[in-house]
Parts: structure tokens; C-alpha cells; sequence
């Protein structure tokens, strides 16, 4: 049971960008993620890491044309 996981699904068209993610939940530590490219290795640590301030925390992530699945909840 997953409960109250919340993830994010997002890639770029065109050219690879970073975008700013946020989450209300309390987080720490590297970003949790899925790179689809891959997606064998299944959820890994990236190289960035969450920031905190007041209600909430928020990371950079780097995006390409595939997929990557954020987790956004501990």
C-alpha cells in the first residue's frame, strides 16, 4: 500500500531544461526519482538535493526527452 505517495511525470520537447519542483511534504536529502532512459535500475538518487524553507521544499531538476518519475512524498 502506497498510501499517500505523490509523484510528478515530467520530461522537455525540444531541447533538455531544468524546472523547479516543490512539495508541501517535509523532504530531505537527494531527489527520488525514476530516469525512464533507465528505467531498469528503477528509482534512484540523484545528484540534486531538496532545499527547505518555511511550508515547503523545493529542488531542480534537469529534464530530457524522456520521462522521469519525481517522488514528492517521503
Amino acid at each position: 500500500d502506497k498510501g499517500d505517495e505523490r509523484v510528478l511525470v515530467a520530461w522537455a520537447i525540444g531541447k533538455p531544461r531544468d524546472i523547479q519542483v516543490t512539495s508541501k511534504h517535509p523532504m530531505s536529502g537527494p531527489v527520488r526519482l525514476i530516469n525512464t532512459t533507465n528505467a531498469e535500475r528503477g528509482q534512484v538518487s540523484s545528484d540534486q538535493s531538496w532545499a527547505c524553507h518555511d511550508d515547503h521544499c523545493s529542488a531542480s531538476i534537469s529534464l530530457s526527452d524522456f520521462p522521469r518519475i519525481i517522488r514528492l512524498s517521503r
